[in-house]
């Protein structure tokens, strides 16, 4: 929630959507950083676990949160893959470019990513991929040079990881189905 309050001193960040399933409840002192105009948080009900999902909405209309439900029937499986499609920089700017997570900066682990997916390889710390370009929110640099790096990271015309991605042309994926217990 530090990272969220900090965001939101800045003039050129106009507002800030959160991604939930709803399972997973913050406790109230981060529910309380998260009432505030500029921040939406999104939840993905997939019919999974409407009980969590109820208790995470009372929360949040508690916290006087702003928050939507989406009925998701499906979620979007990238096509990651540990081995590189081989695509020249022309097909890896098309599939940035047309890829709804291209512009869907993701924090995690105080690291600033491009996307989620991105993110998640470096959090799981899978073998086999290309360095993941991110910046480390909480280095301590100054803000002139964080400033620098964040714009860099922004005018990217596509990260490496793309190589290794479907992007928006893979396939739509039932919930619940993707792992068999």
């Amino acid at each position: 929630s530090n990272i969220i309050m900090e965001l939101l001193h800045l003039k050129k960040i106009g507002f800030i959507e959160i991604l939930t399933n709803g399972t997973y409840l913050p406790s109230d002192t981060v529910l309380e950083n998260l009432s505030n105009e500029r921040i939406l948080i999104r939840i993905s009900d997939y019919g999974i676990s409407p009980k969590k999902i109820q208790k995470f909405v009372s929360k949040l209309t508690e916290h006087k949160i702003l928050y939507q439900v989406y009925k998701e029937h499906s979620w979007h499986d990238y096509g990651l893959t540990n081995i590189p499609y081989r695509r020249n920089e022309a097909q890896l700017k098309d599939i940035f470019q047309a890829c709804s997570s291209s512009g869907c900066y993701q924090i995690k682990n105080g690291k600033l990513y491009h996307c989620a997916y991105s993110g998640s390889i470096e959090e799981l710390g899978l073998k086999g991929y290309p360095k993941i370009p991110a910046i480390n929110l909480l280095s301590g640099e100054t803000i002139n040079n964080m400033r620098f790096k964040i714009r860099h990271l922004m005018k990217l015309n596509y990260i490496s990881i793309c190589d290794y991605c479907n992007g928006d042309k893979g396939n739509f994926v039932r919930p619940g189905l993707q792992i068999k217990e």
